[in-house]
């Protein structure tokens, strides 16, 4: 019996503020990712460390492959 009771309890619906605290808890870490993303990017493609990787726009080759840096108008 206390396993119905349970069961009936799980699938109560919840309480529209408390659904709408989830919803906007959700979308604040999805959209500071969002923002923090291109951020994150900008920021590793000025690095000297990383500046021999132009995987941005590099053109892909017929066999989708990446051309060699010297192939590519695009050189800093």
């Amino acid at each position: 019996m206390s396993n119905q009771t349970n069961k009936s309890r799980s699938l109560q619906p919840l309480p529209p503020q408390k659904m709408h605290k989830i919803v906007f808890t959700l979308l604040g870490v999805f959209s500071l990712m969002a923002l923090t993303y291109p951020l994150a990017m900008f920021r590793v493609s000025r690095m000297e460390k990383f500046s021999q990787f132009q995987f941005h726009g590099q053109p892909l080759t017929p066999e989708y492959k990446a051309m060699s840096p010297a192939k590519t108008s695009m050189q800093k």
